[in-house]
């Protein structure tokens, strides 16, 4: 693999655009929080146990993250992109616009984040739970804030987050992906006053067994990606395995797994894009060797290996957990 140098992009620029997305909208792409909340539309929720289901925006983000990382890839490898500009005016000069470039994505692409969504609404009615949904006002947890230690901008999306949750009077969120899910059950106790509402993501909360192989996509053996959050903080590889195998997914271990996984690079895909992509990349071919197609749980790594393993062109076909089961 050709060595990369790292570029990093005006982190303190792009924050800035986030956080002023996130006051505006709820999330730091500046998406409309109908579109976001379009996967739920004729769907029965009760939230009178005070049991929401959280998405935080992540899964339905994912699919528009492609065109925002791809606009980024650009702007490092141009003048524009090191000479200190604003983030949109550096964009602009290289004739990107946002809303433009959002406009452009996929419904195909788009609709296949919001099934998997749907799945889990599924999985979870068929083992007995009732919950809630926020719905169009849903906040984004702020976690990218966090991760890029910008702490009183990450305290502000807390705070507003808290505040809704307790008008709502939620007691407990079921949760979908590990970034929103370490954060809220970890993070937000320490940033947030007497932050008290209980946090479980999905595959704590849902008996292996209950779930069956999809026909569609489930073929063929999976080579098993473990997210760095899941396996290390959450510390639920054996859970992740367990799903899958009793839905009737045959596994292989790649390279490099459990709490010893290999990163898929989401994490650094907006301050260093072209960096994320090698570290994707590599991570592909570790898959890939591994057999067959390979399997994440976490929307970022879908988003991150997804886009790196078809660069590749020979790299494996990348397929979240909640595609191949239902």
């Amino acid at each position: 693999m050709e060595e990369v140098m790292p570029q990093f992009l005006g982190v303190e620029d792009l924050v800035g655009v986030m956080l002023q997305n996130q006051r505006k909208t709820g999330n730091p792409l500046g998406l409309d929080g109908a579109r976001l909340a379009r996967w739920a539309q004729g769907l029965k929720f009760n939230a009178s146990s005070g049991t929401y289901l959280y998405t935080g925006g992540l899964y339905q983000m994912a699919a528009y993250i492609d065109s925002f990382i791809e606009a980024l890839e650009r702007l490092e490898g141009s003048v524009a992109g090191g000479v200190g500009l604003g983030l949109v005016k550096a964009l602009g000069r290289l004739g990107i616009n946002l809303s433009s470039l959002y406009s452009s994505v996929a419904e195909k692409e788009a609709v296949r984040y919001e099934g998997i969504i749907r799945n889990l609404y599924t999985l979870l009615v068929r083992q007995g739970y009732e919950f809630g949904f926020l719905g169009s006002d849903e906040q984004y947890s702020g976690v990218l804030f966090y991760d890029m230690g910008f702490d009183s901008e990450f305290q502000e999306s807390a705070e507003r987050l808290t505040r809704m949750l307790r008008d709502r009077g939620v007691k407990r969120l079921i949760t979908m992906d590990p970034h929103s899910t370490l954060i809220l059950k970890e993070v937000y106790p320490k940033f947030v006053d007497a932050f008290d509402v209980e946090v479980n993501h999905y595959l704590e909360v849902l008996e292996p067994g209950g779930a069956t192989r999809s026909d569609k996509l489930a073929d063929g053996v999976f080579a098993v990606h473990d997210p760095c959050l899941l396996a290390r903080n959450l510390g639920l590889s054996d859970r992740y395995r367990d799903f899958a195998l009793k839905a009737g997914l045959k596994i292989a271990e790649p390279q490099l797994s459990r709490r010893s996984t290999f990163c898929c690079g989401g994490p650094i895909e907006n301050i260093a894009p072209r960096v994320s992509g090698a570290i994707a990349e590599k991570r592909c071919s570790q898959l890939g060797e591994a057999g067959g197609a390979a399997l994440v749980a976490c929307p970022i790594c879908l988003s991150n290996l997804g886009r790196a393993c078809k660069r590749k062109g020979s790299g494996p076909r990348v397929v979240d957990l909640l595609e191949v089961v239902g």
